[in-house]
Parts: structure tokens; sequence; C-alpha cells
């Protein structure tokens, strides 16, 4: 719960980060699961073990949302949707039909590892991307795997009270919250770097980027090219200096509205054209500078 505080004060500052409403929601629901179990409501131990399983496994769902969210991916619904009802069937069976703790426990942490990894090959790209989404990848796959690793493990470890009899006052219970709350809080810690990161490149891109073209601005675009002063001083580069014939004709004729217009088609047509690392700048009214990653590969 303190998480969700901390993250709900996060979003109270940066309210654009809308993605933040669902890892709010992920700290709430997996708190709310917890009390639940600790304080046993609803008191029916079968009723229980299947509402805070869902409750859990919804806590799963919202945080991936919140992560796809971010990067504007799509969340695999109908697939989660899928495994979520293959759980909770499972739950259900091995504690009416076949009661067996042990399956419940590998059913309900193995399906909120495969929720998360679920989500992962739509966030492969993140790791050919910058440092801090490289980090938050990892560690949400680390995060992921960390279900199928520990709970094995943890259930090695010896209890002094039968498992099956008192499985919420059980050592195996305590190590098991133990181990999730470290994965938890680190993956939190990453998260907030992550949203601070996101705060400071937004405050960056209101500077130096163009609000009409969505290209860089003058300022921006020198910017860029002295924090790439090293790699083009290493090979040949060169700088297309581009304008638009005739602009002052449609703005005259047409208005300014439609002149704003074709500068927003021309920027986003050299934008399809070139690469996402190649430099676009506007430096003028209709005046427009490209720094190439590559020289080699652009075609004019």
């Amino acid at each position: 719960m303190l998480l969700a505080m901390v993250f709900y004060g996060l979003w109270m500052y940066q309210r654009k980060e809308r993605y933040l409403l669902h890892i709010i929601a992920a700290f709430l629901l997996y708190a709310v699961g917890l009390l639940m179990q600790i304080l046993k409501v609803p008191a029916d131990y079968g009723l229980n073990a299947l509402v805070t399983a869902f409750v859990y496994l919804s806590a799963m769902v919202f945080l991936c949302q919140g992560v796809l969210f971010r990067h504007a991916r799509k969340m695999p619904y109908v697939a989660q949707f899928i495994l979520i009802s293959f759980v909770m069937i499972g739950l259900y069976y091995f504690y009416y039909v076949d009661k067996n703790i042990l399956a419940r426990i590998y059913l309900l942490n193995f399906g909120c590892g495969l929720i998360i990894l679920m989500v992962m090959p739509a966030l492969k790209y993140l790791k050919e991307s910058k440092l801090i989404d490289r980090i938050l990848y990892w560690t949400f796959f680390i995060f992921s795997l960390s279900f199928f690793v520990r709970t094995p493990i943890t259930l090695l470890i010896p209890s002094g009270d039968s498992l099956k009899e008192r499985f919420s006052s059980s050592t195996f219970w305590l190590v098991l919250q133990v181990s999730l709350l470290f994965f938890v809080v680190f993956f939190a810690v990453v998260l907030m770097i992550v949203v601070m990161h996101d705060h400071v490149e937004r405050l960056r891109r209101e500077r130096d980027e163009d609000v009409l073209t969505g290209c860089l601005n003058r300022r921006g675009f020198f910017s860029a090219i002295e924090s790439r002063i090293v790699e083009i001083s290493s090979r040949d580069h060169f700088v297309l200096l581009v304008d638009v014939d005739y602009f002052k004709a449609i703005n005259d004729t047409h208005g300014h509205a439609v002149g704003d217009e074709v500068l927003h088609l021309f920027a986003k047509t050299l934008r399809e054209a070139l690469g996402p690392k190649d430099l676009i700048g506007r430096i003028g009214g209709e005046e427009f500078a490209i720094l190439p990653k590559c020289a080699e590969r652009l075609v004019v």
C-alpha cells in the first residue's frame, strides 16, 4: 500500500503519465489480496483461496498493462483471460475435488509468472533501446522468472507446522511472501527511476522539440549534434539542408493554417523516409536540417 501511495504521488505530479494508474492499481490489489489472506476474509478457506488468487492474478494483469501502456503496446487480453480461467478452474479442482495445496501453490505462482511472460515479446524491442528501457526490460523479465525459481526453492524449506493444515502460519508461506516482497520492492524502485526519467525526458522534449512539426527545434538540433560530436568526427557525415519552395505563397494564398498543415505533412514525410536515429531539425520557418545516422544508406 505504501508503494501504491508513492506511485499515486508521482501520478499527481505528472498526470500525463496515465500508465501510472495501472501500476497503482497493481500494488493496491496485491495489498488487498495479502490483507484478505492474513485476516482470513472471507473466513471460508476455499472461498478465501479462490478470491485472493483472483486478486493476485488481477494485480499481475494491471502491472503488465502499466508497462505495456507506457510503450503504447497492446495487451494480449484473450490469452491472459484463458490463462486466468485455467488457473482458477485448477485452484477450484485442487481444493474442492482433490485437496492438494502444493498444486494450488504451483498453479498460482506459475500463473502469475506466465501472465508477465506473455507480454515480454511485445517489449523485446526494449533490448535495443535506451539504457533505462533495457534495465526495465530485464528487471521485468527477471521478476517473471522469479515465480518459477523461488516457488520450488521455498517448498524445500522445512516448516514446523503441517503445510496443509496451517498454511498461512507456516515457514514456507512467510519465506514465500518475504521473497516476493523483495522482488516487488526491487521492481518498484526500477519503475520509480523510469517514471522520473520519463518526466525529465518530457521536459527535455518540450524544450527541444518544435510543437508544430514534432521535429527538433533549432536549439534541440544543435544540442543533439554536440552530443554526437565524437561519433561525427570519427567518420564521414554530412548535413542536408532543405526548405519548402514557394512557402510564402502558400501562406498568402491559402492562409497560415494551411501553411502549418504543409509543414506538418512535410516533417511527417521526412520522418517516414529516414530512420529513428537520424536527426531532423526545423531551424527556421520552412527550413529543415538533417543529420543522418549512416550517410551511406540515405536515399534522396
